[in-house]
């Protein structure tokens, strides 16, 4: 995965997140009732990965961090790469160390 491409990967999981927030916003503002809120909170589920190469994310999380000199939080991270909290929290506190 190229820079660019994991830059954008990271700006689209963003949206969607920003999307989701305003869902959860209109329902708790009472524009929508809560059998909407979770029919179309149903576009943002997934499930995290599992099947992934532990050095490659390693990789791509520590070139994120490069990038965007942002320090991320686990969940952060998870959310952006779609895997566990668990399978994160290593990877990203030995990034932090180094």
């Amino acid at each position: 995965m190229t820079d660019v491409e994991l830059l954008k990967m990271v700006v689209e999981r963003m949206q969607k997140q920003r999307e989701y927030d305003e869902l959860y916003i209109a329902f708790l503002a009472k524009l929508i009732d809560e059998e909407e809120f979770n029919k179309q909170c149903q576009e943002f589920v997934w499930t995290p990965r599992t099947n992934f190469d532990r050095a490659e994310l390693k990789d791509q999380v520590r070139r994120l961090i490069q990038l965007t000199k942002i320090k991320y939080t686990t969940s952060d991270l998870a959310d952006i790469f779609q895997v566990s909290f668990e399978d994160l929290d290593d990877i990203r506190e030995e990034i932090y160390k180094e």
